[in-house]
Protein backbone atom coordinates (compact mmCIF):
# COMPACT_ATOMS: atom_id res chain seq x y z
CA UNK A 1 0.00 0.00 0.00
CA UNK A 2 1.22 3.48 -0.85
CA UNK A 3 0.86 6.64 1.35
CA UNK A 4 -0.87 8.37 -1.70
CA UNK A 5 -3.52 5.70 -1.15
CA UNK A 6 -3.03 6.72 2.40
CA UNK A 7 -3.85 10.76 1.44
CA UNK A 8 -6.14 10.88 -1.00
CA UNK A 9 -8.29 8.61 1.64
CA UNK A 10 -7.76 11.25 4.55
CA UNK A 11 -8.71 13.86 1.96
CA UNK A 12 -11.97 12.21 1.26
CA UNK A 13 -12.61 11.36 4.72
CA UNK A 14 -11.77 15.24 5.63
CA UNK A 15 -14.58 16.54 2.80
CA UNK A 16 -17.08 13.82 4.16
CA UNK A 17 -16.65 15.24 7.96
CA UNK A 18 -16.79 18.65 6.66
CA UNK A 19 -20.48 17.73 5.06
CA UNK A 20 -21.82 16.17 7.66
CA UNK A 21 -21.25 18.77 10.35
CA UNK A 22 -22.89 21.21 7.70
CA UNK A 23 -25.67 18.80 7.58
CA UNK A 24 -25.65 18.58 11.57
CA UNK A 25 -26.00 22.60 11.54
CA UNK A 26 -28.69 22.32 9.13
CA UNK A 27 -30.67 19.90 11.05
CA UNK A 28 -30.29 22.01 14.45
CA UNK A 29 -31.52 24.83 12.35
CA UNK A 30 -34.49 23.53 10.76
CA UNK A 31 -35.39 20.09 12.85
CA UNK A 32 -36.01 18.84 9.09
CA UNK A 33 -36.28 14.66 9.43
CA UNK A 34 -35.25 14.72 6.05
CA UNK A 35 -31.95 16.10 6.72
CA UNK A 36 -31.82 14.04 10.69
CA UNK A 37 -31.92 11.05 7.44
CA UNK A 38 -28.81 12.38 5.42
CA UNK A 39 -27.09 13.00 8.60
CA UNK A 40 -27.06 9.65 9.82
CA UNK A 41 -26.26 8.23 6.76
CA UNK A 42 -22.91 10.72 6.46
CA UNK A 43 -22.17 9.66 10.10
CA UNK A 44 -22.10 5.86 9.05
CA UNK A 45 -19.97 7.20 5.89
CA UNK A 46 -17.35 8.79 7.85
CA UNK A 47 -17.59 5.63 10.41
CA UNK A 48 -16.56 3.67 7.99
CA UNK A 49 -13.76 6.04 6.32
CA UNK A 50 -12.56 6.50 9.82
CA UNK A 51 -12.17 2.67 9.95
CA UNK A 52 -10.38 2.32 6.82
CA UNK A 53 -7.86 5.04 7.74
CA UNK A 54 -7.53 3.11 10.92
CA UNK A 55 -6.50 0.21 8.76
CA UNK A 56 -4.37 1.57 6.72
CA UNK A 57 -2.52 3.19 9.26
CA UNK A 58 -1.72 0.29 10.93
CA UNK A 59 -0.53 -1.42 7.78
CA UNK A 60 1.75 1.22 7.24
CA UNK A 61 3.13 1.10 10.82
CA UNK A 62 3.45 -2.93 10.59
CA UNK A 63 4.51 -3.53 6.83
CA UNK A 64 4.14 -7.04 5.73
CA UNK A 65 7.72 -8.98 4.81
CA UNK A 66 6.27 -10.87 2.53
Amino acid sequence: MENTDYNKLKDTFVGKVREMRRMQKDYFRTGSANILAACKETERDVDRLLKELDSMEDKLRHPELF
